[in-house]
């Protein structure tokens, strides 16, 4: 109360008045502040993780399709490699547009190294013989062996690169909640001290009430 002892009974009022106001207003403007950062900084992560995270999960699915056709004409329950090359036509496509994601420089040697085993991939089924007729079996068992190898290895890096990607949001997700968590402390601080400044007002304007009584 130092700060105003001694002043007129109205100017005490006033300046007491202007104080409580100025703090509600900053924990308005700090409740505000909180949540326009907290919602960008969500939106943020949204906007440059989620489109990562289909796509690996849209890459993953691919390979294993890709691969279950490959199997499937294997066992000659298809005529031809025409739908693994549907597939992998899909997935290459799939591979570029992930590369030009706004995170994809962050996973670009992933997407790399399964673009670079789908090439190896379609060559090596295009190369594979027409099972039936005269055929070279050990030119297919050795063709089919590391079509497997490739397909496989597109698989776990697929897996990798939607763990990795799920991983980064849960990553970017925490440090915002850690952001917003500071937000609220200095939030409670501020109406702290306006429950403060509000009490002592009411004891100041009692202690009033009772000085004009005693006159």
């Amino acid at each position: 109360m130092g700060i105003i002892a001694g002043k007129p009974a109205g100017v005490q009022i006033k300046r007491w008045l202007v104080v409580l106001v100025a703090a509600m207003v900053a924990l308005d403007v700090i409740a505000a502040a909180s949540l326009l950062t907290l919602q960008r900084s969500i939106t943020r992560i949204h906007e440059r993780y989620q489109p990562v995270l289909v796509s690996a999960g849209e890459i993953s699915t691919l390979v294993h399709q890709a691969q279950s056709s490959f199997y499937k004409y294997l066992g000659e329950y298809l005529p031809d490699t025409g739908e693994v090359a549907a597939y992998t036509t899909a997935l290459g496509k799939t591979l570029d547009a992930a590369q030009t994601q706004e995170a994809g420089a962050e996973w670009r040697a992933d997407l790399g190294a399964i673009k670079a085993n789908l090439d190896k991939y379609r060559v090596v089924v295009n190369n594979l013989p027409r099972i039936g007729g005269v055929t070279n079996w050990g030119e297919v068992n050795e063709l089919r062996s590391q079509a497997m190898d490739l397909g496989l290895s597109m698989e776990r890096i697929a897996g990798k690169l939607k763990a990795d990607a799920v991983a980064k949001i849960s990553d970017q997700a925490q440090a915002s909640l850690r952001l917003c968590s500071i937000v609220v402390y200095i939030f409670l601080g501020f109406f702290a001290l306006s429950i403060l400044i509000t009490v002592l007002l009411f004891f100041w304007w009692k202690n009033f009430q009772d000085m004009i009584l005693n006159l």
